[in-house]
């Protein structure tokens, strides 16, 4: 090892570089792997041995304290003036939290794909303007649609044309980030609903403006 900067000793957790031949800076395995990566697996390695580039590839290294951290390992040759190998270059990114992240954020994800499928209440995901983007099975049973259905509908089409109250619905939404109300829904066999209406705003990873909307059916509750 020629050179390397204090990013790559802060990533190994060393305070100074070592020689490669102690083996100090090669202790590393795949993700998922129990097994230890050998020397000559390394893109490093390969770039020395045969001239090969490599980009971002997983790898989990140990560090200094015995802690293993996640890195993508990039690599390529440097050539000389008859293009033969004269050594070689490395870069190793962190991505340990961000890899946490994700890892959180999917099981968040799943939780949430749970609750939204199993939820006893209809339950859609629409974007901003009423659009569906998911509908829960709940959903599907009391407006009578499929959910691939209710994704082609045009915005609000299940909502009683006459019902000023969807629009007012809406505008406290945008304001308030959350709305309650009651609508007049029709079902796809022109059936009437009156249903309780629970909404919120949120973005999605695209930054897009989305909304959560729980319908409870009150039809019987209002013809008492």
């Amino acid at each position: 090892i020629l050179l390397e900067n204090a990013s790559s000793r802060r990533i190994w957790g060393r305070e100074q570089s070592v020689d490669a031949d102690t083996g100090g800076l090669f202790r590393a395995r795949r993700p998922g792997s129990e097994k230890a990566l050998s020397l000559i697996e390394w893109g490093l390695m390969r770039a020395l041995r045969i001239g090969e580039t490599s980009k971002n590839e997983a790898i989990e290294i140990e560090r200094a304290d015995g802690r293993f951290r996640t890195v993508l390992h990039s690599a390529a040759p440097l050539l000389g003036p008859e293009k033969e190998v004269v050594g070689a270059i490395a870069v190793n990114e962190d991505v340990t939290e961000r890899r946490t992240l994700i890892a959180q954020l999917r099981e968040t994800e799943g939780r949430f794909v749970a609750l939204f499928e199993k939820n006893i209440d209809a339950m859609l995901l629409t974007k901003s303007d009423g659009t569906v983007l998911r509908a829960n099975s709940e959903a599907c049973k009391l407006l009578g649609y499929g959910e691939d259905e209710l994704r082609t509908l045009p915005p609000n089409a299940f909502v009683a044309p006459e019902d000023m109250r969807l629009r007012v619905l809406m505008v406290d939404r945008f304001v308030n980030g959350h709305a309650k109300g009651e609508l007049n829904l029709v079902r796809k066999d022109l059936t009437p609903l009156q249903v309780e209406v629970s909404t919120s705003s949120f973005h999605d990873r695209s930054g897009a403006a989305c909304a959560s909307v729980t319908l409870r059916d009150i039809t019987d509750r209002k013809r008492a």
